[in-house]
């Protein structure tokens, strides 16, 4: 549990992301996971204390990944279909594929404004998501395939 000060802190935090355009549910889940875990307090203190955008965007996504880790391990684990390792670059390029035709839906919905509105998913992290190589968390594409009113994928990757 915060010290006072600390609760303090998180709130001012909070209202300084609020004034910065970062929309209202990713601010929420981001205060109650810095309530209980360090590592998501420490990250909203540096966001804080960082004045360089790319670097705040950077710990927004960290951020991200913080609250879908704990919504991860939240919620009961459903079956998924299993793709073995030595398969993970065929489903590489898939995945940039499925990226592509995914932005080009969200367009249709409204763009990603709209999407991070919808889904608490900060607009950094799905601007960096739909913009470079990397990977999202199923949770995440869970949520944006929701959002659109489309069928999430069920895949798991193993070893």
């Amino acid at each position: 549990m915060r010290t006072d000060q600390e609760q303090i802190t998180i709130f001012e935090i909070a209202l300084k992301m609020k004034r910065a355009g970062l929309e209202a549910r990713f601010i929420i889940r981001a205060i109650e996971v810095a309530q209980e875990y360090r590592g998501a307090f420490g990250l909203l203190s540096m966001w804080a204390a960082e004045s360089e955008p790319r670097e705040r965007e950077a710990i927004v996504a960290d951020l991200q990944h913080e609250i879908e880790d704990l919504e991860e391990a939240g919620e009961k684990p459903e079956k998924l279909d299993y793709i073995n390792f030595a398969s993970i670059t065929k489903v590489s390029g898939q995945l940039e594929t499925m990226k592509q035709r995914l932005r080009e839906e969200i367009e249709k919905y409204g763009g990603i404004n709209k999407l991070s509105r919808e889904t608490g998913i900060a607009q950094p992290y799905l601007s960096k998501l739909f913009n470079s190589g990397i990977k999202p968390r199923y949770t995440t594409l869970k949520k944006i395939y929701l959002a659109l009113g489309l069928q999430a994928p069920r895949v798991a990757f193993g070893g």
